[in-house]
Protein backbone atom coordinates (compact mmCIF):
# COMPACT_ATOMS: atom_id res chain seq x y z
CA UNK A 1 0.00 0.00 0.00
CA UNK A 2 1.36 3.58 -0.97
CA UNK A 3 1.76 6.64 1.29
CA UNK A 4 -0.77 9.22 0.43
CA UNK A 5 -0.52 12.95 1.79
CA UNK A 6 -3.41 15.23 1.67
CA UNK A 7 -2.51 18.61 2.24
CA UNK A 8 -5.27 20.61 0.99
CA UNK A 9 -6.30 21.67 4.14
CA UNK A 10 -2.81 23.72 5.11
CA UNK A 11 -3.20 25.96 1.89
CA UNK A 12 -5.15 29.10 2.37
CA UNK A 13 -7.46 28.03 -0.95
CA UNK A 14 -8.94 25.72 1.39
CA UNK A 15 -8.30 27.14 5.26
CA UNK A 16 -8.59 30.88 6.88
CA UNK A 17 -4.80 30.69 7.74
CA UNK A 18 -3.01 28.75 5.56
CA UNK A 19 -0.21 28.70 3.76
CA UNK A 20 -0.58 31.61 0.96
CA UNK A 21 -0.20 30.24 -2.99
CA UNK A 22 2.69 32.79 -3.30
CA UNK A 23 4.55 31.27 -0.61
CA UNK A 24 3.98 27.73 -1.81
CA UNK A 25 4.93 28.57 -5.32
CA UNK A 26 8.44 30.22 -4.25
CA UNK A 27 9.11 26.98 -2.12
CA UNK A 28 8.43 25.09 -5.17
CA UNK A 29 10.62 27.17 -7.27
CA UNK A 30 13.30 26.98 -4.91
CA UNK A 31 13.20 23.25 -3.76
CA UNK A 32 14.99 22.24 -6.63
CA UNK A 33 17.84 23.96 -4.75
CA UNK A 34 17.47 22.87 -1.70
CA UNK A 35 16.92 18.75 -3.18
CA UNK A 36 20.51 19.79 -4.56
CA UNK A 37 22.36 20.58 -1.23
CA UNK A 38 21.00 17.64 0.28
CA UNK A 39 22.02 15.25 -2.18
CA UNK A 40 25.70 16.84 -2.28
CA UNK A 41 25.51 16.27 1.79
CA UNK A 42 24.45 12.47 1.22
CA UNK A 43 27.49 12.13 -1.56
CA UNK A 44 29.71 12.35 1.43
CA UNK A 45 28.27 9.72 3.23
CA UNK A 46 27.57 12.42 6.13
CA UNK A 47 23.25 10.47 5.52
CA UNK A 48 23.86 7.23 6.07
CA UNK A 49 20.40 6.38 6.71
CA UNK A 50 19.30 7.25 3.22
CA UNK A 51 21.35 3.91 2.23
CA UNK A 52 20.00 2.09 4.21
CA UNK A 53 16.75 0.19 2.71
CA UNK A 54 19.60 -1.14 -0.28
CA UNK A 55 22.53 -2.17 2.19
CA UNK A 56 21.75 -5.90 1.56
CA UNK A 57 25.29 -7.06 3.92
CA UNK A 58 23.54 -5.19 6.06
CA UNK A 59 20.22 -6.45 6.25
CA UNK A 60 21.68 -10.19 6.03
CA UNK A 61 23.63 -9.57 10.12
CA UNK A 62 19.65 -9.59 11.30
CA UNK A 63 18.33 -12.69 9.25
CA UNK A 64 21.24 -14.40 9.88
CA UNK A 65 21.14 -14.08 13.53
CA UNK A 66 17.34 -14.75 13.51
CA UNK A 67 17.59 -17.94 11.46
CA UNK A 68 20.09 -19.32 13.98
CA UNK A 69 18.94 -18.19 17.20
CA UNK A 70 17.04 -20.69 19.57
CA UNK A 71 14.13 -18.83 19.20
CA UNK A 72 10.99 -19.33 17.27
CA UNK A 73 9.21 -16.24 16.63
CA UNK A 74 5.94 -14.41 15.42
CA UNK A 75 3.07 -12.06 16.64
CA UNK A 76 2.96 -9.80 20.22
CA UNK A 77 2.93 -10.16 23.80
CA UNK A 78 -1.21 -10.45 24.73
CA UNK A 79 -1.30 -13.28 22.59
CA UNK A 80 -1.03 -16.88 24.49
CA UNK A 81 2.35 -19.10 23.29
CA UNK A 82 0.00 -21.56 21.69
CA UNK A 83 -1.48 -18.47 19.79
CA UNK A 84 1.86 -17.23 18.96
CA UNK A 85 3.45 -20.39 17.37
CA UNK A 86 6.24 -20.50 19.97
CA UNK A 87 7.06 -17.50 18.88
CA UNK A 88 8.90 -15.01 21.34
CA UNK A 89 7.36 -11.78 23.36
CA UNK A 90 9.31 -8.86 22.96
CA UNK A 91 9.66 -6.49 26.28
CA UNK A 92 11.59 -2.87 25.38
CA UNK A 93 13.23 -1.71 28.23
CA UNK A 94 13.40 1.89 27.23
CA UNK A 95 13.51 3.65 31.21
CA UNK A 96 15.88 3.05 33.90
CA UNK A 97 12.91 2.95 36.34
CA UNK A 98 13.59 0.42 39.00
CA UNK A 99 10.31 -1.42 39.93
CA UNK A 100 9.95 -1.74 35.39
CA UNK A 101 13.23 -3.66 35.45
CA UNK A 102 12.72 -6.00 38.81
CA UNK A 103 9.12 -6.59 37.97
CA UNK A 104 10.12 -7.71 34.05
CA UNK A 105 13.48 -9.70 35.47
CA UNK A 106 11.13 -11.66 38.00
CA UNK A 107 8.39 -12.77 35.44
CA UNK A 108 10.97 -13.58 32.49
CA UNK A 109 12.36 -17.02 32.23
CA UNK A 110 15.82 -16.43 31.63
CA UNK A 111 16.45 -19.81 30.46
CA UNK A 112 14.70 -19.03 27.17
CA UNK A 113 15.36 -15.50 27.36
CA UNK A 114 17.54 -13.27 24.84
CA UNK A 115 19.08 -9.92 25.76
CA UNK A 116 19.24 -7.38 22.90
CA UNK A 117 21.79 -4.51 24.45
CA UNK A 118 21.45 -1.75 22.04
CA UNK A 119 23.72 0.92 22.42
CA UNK A 120 25.02 3.81 19.12
CA UNK A 121 28.19 4.61 21.46
CA UNK A 122 28.51 1.26 22.98
CA UNK A 123 28.46 3.23 26.28
CA UNK A 124 25.37 4.58 26.86
CA UNK A 125 24.91 5.18 30.83
CA UNK A 126 21.09 3.91 30.76
CA UNK A 127 21.62 0.51 28.62
CA UNK A 128 24.71 0.21 30.84
CA UNK A 129 23.08 -0.22 33.85
CA UNK A 130 20.28 -2.31 32.45
CA UNK A 131 23.02 -4.27 31.14
CA UNK A 132 25.28 -4.80 34.13
CA UNK A 133 21.97 -5.76 36.06
CA UNK A 134 20.90 -8.35 33.41
CA UNK A 135 24.57 -9.04 33.06
CA UNK A 136 24.74 -10.18 36.90
CA UNK A 137 21.62 -12.31 36.81
CA UNK A 138 23.21 -14.36 34.07
CA UNK A 139 25.95 -14.80 35.44
CA UNK A 140 24.87 -16.24 38.62
CA UNK A 141 22.66 -18.38 36.94
CA UNK A 142 24.53 -19.50 33.53
CA UNK A 143 28.21 -18.37 34.63
CA UNK A 144 29.72 -18.89 31.43
CA UNK A 145 26.78 -19.92 29.45
CA UNK A 146 25.77 -15.98 30.32
CA UNK A 147 26.84 -14.83 26.54
CA UNK A 148 24.65 -17.17 24.90
CA UNK A 149 22.05 -15.02 25.74
CA UNK A 150 23.02 -11.97 24.62
CA UNK A 151 23.41 -10.19 21.56
CA UNK A 152 24.87 -6.60 21.16
CA UNK A 153 24.14 -4.03 18.41
CA UNK A 154 26.39 -1.26 18.33
CA UNK A 155 29.71 0.28 16.50
CA UNK A 156 31.57 -2.24 14.15
CA UNK A 157 34.72 -0.95 15.44
CA UNK A 158 34.55 1.16 19.39
CA UNK A 159 32.64 1.24 22.33
CA UNK A 160 32.53 -1.01 25.70
CA UNK A 161 29.99 -2.95 23.90
CA UNK A 162 31.92 -3.92 21.33
CA UNK A 163 35.02 -4.67 23.24
CA UNK A 164 33.15 -6.91 25.65
CA UNK A 165 32.00 -8.80 22.23
CA UNK A 166 36.00 -9.12 21.17
CA UNK A 167 36.82 -10.46 24.56
CA UNK A 168 33.81 -12.78 25.37
CA UNK A 169 32.81 -13.96 22.14
CA UNK A 170 29.56 -12.46 22.40
CA UNK A 171 27.72 -12.04 19.26
CA UNK A 172 27.45 -8.23 18.29
CA UNK A 173 25.65 -6.70 14.72
CA UNK A 174 26.35 -3.06 13.37
CA UNK A 175 25.37 -0.06 14.02
CA UNK A 176 26.90 2.13 10.82
CA UNK A 177 29.04 4.92 11.97
CA UNK A 178 27.43 7.43 9.57
CA UNK A 179 23.77 6.50 10.85
CA UNK A 180 22.56 8.62 14.26
CA UNK A 181 21.15 6.34 16.66
CA UNK A 182 17.40 8.12 15.75
CA UNK A 183 18.01 7.30 12.16
CA UNK A 184 19.21 3.14 13.25
CA UNK A 185 15.56 1.68 12.45
CA UNK A 186 16.31 0.36 9.36
CA UNK A 187 19.97 -1.43 10.83
CA UNK A 188 19.50 -4.26 13.06
CA UNK A 189 18.79 -1.91 15.92
CA UNK A 190 15.02 -2.55 14.94
CA UNK A 191 15.62 -4.71 12.05
CA UNK A 192 16.89 -7.62 14.22
CA UNK A 193 14.02 -7.68 16.74
CA UNK A 194 11.64 -7.46 13.95
CA UNK A 195 13.49 -10.52 12.30
CA UNK A 196 13.02 -12.64 15.66
CA UNK A 197 9.41 -12.03 15.93
CA UNK A 198 8.95 -13.34 12.05
CA UNK A 199 8.25 -9.94 10.26
CA UNK A 200 9.02 -10.20 6.85
CA UNK A 201 12.03 -7.58 6.47
CA UNK A 202 13.09 -7.86 2.76
CA UNK A 203 9.24 -6.56 2.47
CA UNK A 204 9.76 -4.04 5.06
CA UNK A 205 13.28 -3.02 3.70
CA UNK A 206 11.34 -2.73 -0.03
CA UNK A 207 8.89 -0.51 1.18
CA UNK A 208 11.25 1.96 2.63
CA UNK A 209 13.39 1.52 -0.90
CA UNK A 210 10.21 2.68 -2.64
CA UNK A 211 9.46 5.71 -0.41
CA UNK A 212 12.68 6.44 -0.36
CA UNK A 213 12.72 6.33 -4.16
CA UNK A 214 9.65 8.59 -4.18
CA UNK A 215 11.06 11.23 -1.69
CA UNK A 216 14.49 11.61 -4.49
CA UNK A 217 13.04 13.70 -6.46
CA UNK A 218 13.73 17.60 -6.92
CA UNK A 219 9.93 18.34 -8.05
CA UNK A 220 8.38 19.47 -4.54
CA UNK A 221 4.75 18.60 -5.45
CA UNK A 222 6.34 14.78 -6.38
CA UNK A 223 8.09 14.23 -3.24
CA UNK A 224 6.09 13.31 -0.42
CA UNK A 225 8.60 13.40 2.40
CA UNK A 226 9.06 16.90 1.02
CA UNK A 227 5.41 17.76 0.70
CA UNK A 228 5.29 17.58 4.30
CA UNK A 229 8.39 19.25 5.78
CA UNK A 230 8.27 22.11 3.64
CA UNK A 231 4.24 23.25 4.70
CA UNK A 232 5.65 22.44 8.27
CA UNK A 233 8.78 24.64 7.67
CA UNK A 234 6.59 27.29 5.80
CA UNK A 235 3.68 27.03 8.78
CA UNK A 236 6.38 27.94 11.19
CA UNK A 237 8.30 30.36 9.57
CA UNK A 238 5.22 32.66 7.90
CA UNK A 239 2.21 31.63 10.27
CA UNK A 240 3.99 31.30 13.73
CA UNK A 241 2.48 28.02 13.92
CA UNK A 242 5.26 26.50 15.60
CA UNK A 243 3.89 23.54 17.46
CA UNK A 244 3.42 20.52 14.93
CA UNK A 245 1.12 18.17 16.18
CA UNK A 246 0.55 13.97 14.50
CA UNK A 247 -2.34 12.53 15.69
CA UNK A 248 -2.86 8.79 14.32
CA UNK A 249 -6.60 7.80 15.08
CA UNK A 250 -5.09 3.76 14.23
CA UNK A 251 -3.56 1.98 17.04
CA UNK A 252 -0.88 0.51 15.22
CA UNK A 253 0.56 3.23 14.14
CA UNK A 254 0.82 5.56 17.94
CA UNK A 255 4.15 4.38 17.82
CA UNK A 256 4.81 6.65 14.50
CA UNK A 257 3.54 9.64 16.31
CA UNK A 258 6.17 8.69 19.27
CA UNK A 259 9.12 8.22 16.22
CA UNK A 260 8.56 11.50 14.68
CA UNK A 261 8.73 13.27 17.91
CA UNK A 262 11.66 11.71 18.49
CA UNK A 263 13.31 12.60 14.90
CA UNK A 264 12.14 15.91 14.85
CA UNK A 265 13.05 17.39 18.24
CA UNK A 266 16.41 15.34 18.27
CA UNK A 267 17.25 16.60 15.37
CA UNK A 268 16.68 20.45 15.64
CA UNK A 269 17.73 20.30 19.23
CA UNK A 270 21.31 19.35 18.04
CA UNK A 271 21.67 22.32 16.06
CA UNK A 272 21.35 25.80 17.56
CA UNK A 273 23.50 28.23 17.51
CA UNK A 274 25.40 30.83 19.70
CA UNK A 275 22.97 33.63 20.07
CA UNK A 276 20.25 31.44 18.36
CA UNK A 277 16.88 32.42 19.94
CA UNK A 278 15.58 29.35 18.64
CA UNK A 279 16.09 26.56 16.26
CA UNK A 280 12.40 25.34 14.66
CA UNK A 281 8.83 23.92 16.22
CA UNK A 282 8.19 22.01 18.38
CA UNK A 283 6.69 18.32 17.65
CA UNK A 284 3.82 16.59 20.11
CA UNK A 285 2.39 13.08 19.79
CA UNK A 286 -1.24 13.29 19.95
CA UNK A 287 -3.33 10.12 19.62
CA UNK A 288 -7.16 9.64 18.58
CA UNK A 289 -9.72 9.75 19.79
CA UNK A 290 -8.31 9.45 23.34
CA UNK A 291 -7.12 13.05 23.05
CA UNK A 292 -9.85 14.04 20.80
CA UNK A 293 -11.59 14.72 24.45
CA UNK A 294 -9.14 16.22 25.67
CA UNK A 295 -6.10 17.81 23.66
CA UNK A 296 -8.26 18.67 20.57
CA UNK A 297 -10.36 21.04 22.08
CA UNK A 298 -7.68 23.33 23.67
CA UNK A 299 -6.16 23.04 20.00
CA UNK A 300 -9.41 24.40 18.35
CA UNK A 301 -9.76 27.34 20.85
CA UNK A 302 -6.61 27.90 22.29
CA UNK A 303 -3.76 30.05 20.60
CA UNK A 304 -3.43 29.71 16.69
CA UNK A 305 0.05 28.56 16.45
CA UNK A 306 -0.56 24.77 15.57
CA UNK A 307 -0.74 22.17 12.67
CA UNK A 308 -2.01 19.19 12.99
CA UNK A 309 -1.44 16.23 10.37
CA UNK A 310 -3.77 13.67 10.76
CA UNK A 311 -3.04 9.74 9.94
CA UNK A 312 -4.30 6.51 9.66
CA UNK A 313 -3.81 3.50 7.50
CA UNK A 314 -5.35 3.14 4.32
CA UNK A 315 -7.39 -0.25 5.13
CA UNK A 316 -8.23 -1.71 8.31
CA UNK A 317 -7.30 -6.13 8.63
CA UNK A 318 -10.96 -6.16 10.20
CA UNK A 319 -14.09 -4.57 9.75
CA UNK A 320 -16.53 -4.89 13.20
CA UNK A 321 -19.81 -4.19 12.41
CA UNK A 322 -21.91 -1.93 14.83
CA UNK A 323 -25.31 -3.60 15.44
CA UNK A 324 -28.47 -1.31 14.61
CA UNK A 325 -29.75 -1.96 18.55
CA UNK A 326 -31.72 0.17 20.49
CA UNK A 327 -33.83 1.92 17.24
CA UNK A 328 -36.27 3.09 19.55
CA UNK A 329 -33.93 5.10 21.83
CA UNK A 330 -34.01 8.57 20.44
Amino acid sequence: MTIRIDYTNMLAGAVAGGVSATDWEAAQRDFAGVHGAVQALRATGALGFLDLPGNAALHAQSTAFAAGAPLCKHDWNALSGAERGGWPRLHVLDNVDPGTIAALLARLDLQRALFLVTSKSGGTAETMAQYLIVRGQLNARFGDGARDHLVFVTDPKNGALRDIARQEGVPALDIPPNVGGRFSVLTPVGVLPAALLGVDTAALLAGAADMAARCDTATLRDNPGAVFGVLQWLADTTLGRGVHVLMPYSDPLRDIAAWFVQLWAESLGKHRAAGDPGVGPTPLASHGATDQHSQVQLFMEGTPNKTISFIQLGEHPVDVPIPALHQDVP
